[in-house]
């Protein structure tokens, strides 16, 4: 179960890489990848990030032409750590896309996420409630499903590109 998980998160995070840096025109998609890497849940944390790596390392770092720049954070099971984490993400790193993890830095980030109008693909959290406080989130059970998803979310950052 757990690899079927790592595989999808892997492909979502890479379609929703093309499709936001196809709006925005970079060479370069950063792709802030917020997760438990210390404290009680690291165990949960690594095994995504180990997904998203995969994916890179066996696909390559290169998608509908544009480079992926994984930027990863450890926010230490902590929601403070992780909202923090998120806005600096934002911020500082101008990262494309987000790949959240625990519930509490996704509820507690959301007013930032869509302030920002930064995707967000929700990779750990499997709190229903979660989808519903941002416009920007996506969970990656929905992408590999749901072309319609996929869609949404490069039709967002297309838009955000654009204000």
């Amino acid at each position: 179960m757990w690899n079927k998980a790592i595989a999808r998160s892997g492909i979502a995070l890479a379609a929703v890489v093309a499709l936001a840096g196809a709006a925005a025109g970079q060479d370069i998609v950063k792709v802030g990848m917020i997760m438990p890497l210390s404290g009680n849940l690291a165990a949960a944390g690594k095994q995504v990030l180990a997904g998203a790596r995969l994916y890179v390392a066996e696909h390559g770092s290169v998608v509908a032409g544009k480079r992926i720049e994984l930027l990863v954070r450890d926010d230490t099971s902590s929601f403070e750590v992780g909202r923090r984490l998120m806005q600096e993400a934002i911020t500082n790193d101008k990262v494309a896309i987000i790949g959240g993890g625990l519930t509490g830095d996704l509820m507690a980030g959301a007013p930032l996420i869509t302030e920002a109008k930064v995707p967000t693909v929700i990779m750990l959290s499997s709190t229903s409630a979660v989808i519903d406080k941002s416009p920007y989130f996506s969970a990656q059970a929905a992408h590999w499903r749901n072309p319609r998803e996929l869609s949404r979310i490069g039709r967002l950052r297309a838009a955000s590109t654009r204000s």
